[in-house]
């Protein structure tokens, strides 16, 4: 499983961020894309998305924290695909034998 670092984008015109809310603890497991803190600028609030699907390994702020552009947020235990070089498409019709008329299916999985 390797790590990958949840930081704060940088999205606009300011230096630091308040975290309003903490959508997620230790332990949990997340989908790609999933909100996992909400932060919010002078200007405008926004969630910062998981860029994986992982567990939550650590977390580096609270709520009530500021943390500036670029600073750590998060740690995301992410899982290594054990597929290799193939796809899941590909793997599905070498492992499992899927019949040539599931292309559009393989190609969707692709």
């Amino acid at each position: 499983m390797s790590e990958q670092q949840i930081k704060v984008p940088d999205i606009g015109d300011f230096d630091e961020v308040a975290v309003i809310e903490v959508l997620v603890k230790v332990g949990d497991t997340v989908k790609a894309e999933q909100s996992l803190i909400t932060v919010e600028s002078d200007k405008a609030s926004m969630e910062i998305p998981s860029s994986a699907a992982g567990v939550v390994k650590s977390l580096a702020v609270k709520v009530g924290d500021s943390a500036a552009v670029h600073a750590r947020l998060l740690a995301a235990g992410i899982e290594v695909s054990l597929l290799g070089n193939y796809g899941l498409g590909e793997w599905l019709r070498v492992s499992v034998g899927l019949p040539e008329q599931n292309r559009a299916l393989l190609a969707a999985l692709r």
